[in-house]
């Protein structure tokens, strides 16, 4: 692992211990604010709870009966970190057990944007 992706794995772990204040939804991204940190999500995600079902994930706006992933509202940030498979993927895990997984699969977009601790780590298929 080259010097610059630790640090960069560094800097998200300074992340743990936060508590999510705000999630919100556009039409192309879900935002989560973690203390002062902020994740923007553009690409596919899944949010999973303790027994491993998925309570929400990315979907079409106008496809959408529901939005579960706000019970993540108020839930401290137990572990965050990145997983390669093949491609950059990011594990959020909740003191509640819920798990939020971030795919970093798109390599023309982004797939997430980690703003904080003086850093902006953007995932296009790997992170940079």
């Amino acid at each position: 692992m080259s010097d610059y992706k630790a640090d960069q794995i560094k800097v998200l772990e300074k992340a743990n211990g936060e508590v999510i204040t705000r999630v919100a939804f556009d039409q192309w991204a879900v935002q989560l604010l973690l203390g002062d940190s902020l994740l923007i999500v553009e690409g596919k995600w899944q949010f999973i709870d303790v027994k491993g079902h998925v309570l929400d994930q990315d979907v079409d706006l106008e496809d959408r009966s529901s939005f579960l992933l706000w019970r993540a509202v108020g839930q401290t940030v137990t572990r965050i970190s990145v997983f390669e498979s093949p491609h950059s993927n990011l594990e959020i895990v909740l003191s509640s057990g819920c798990r939020l997984l971030v795919y970093g699969d798109d390599d023309d977009y982004e797939d997430w944007t980690f703003s904080g601790h003086g850093s902006n780590i953007v995932c296009m298929g790997k992170f940079y």
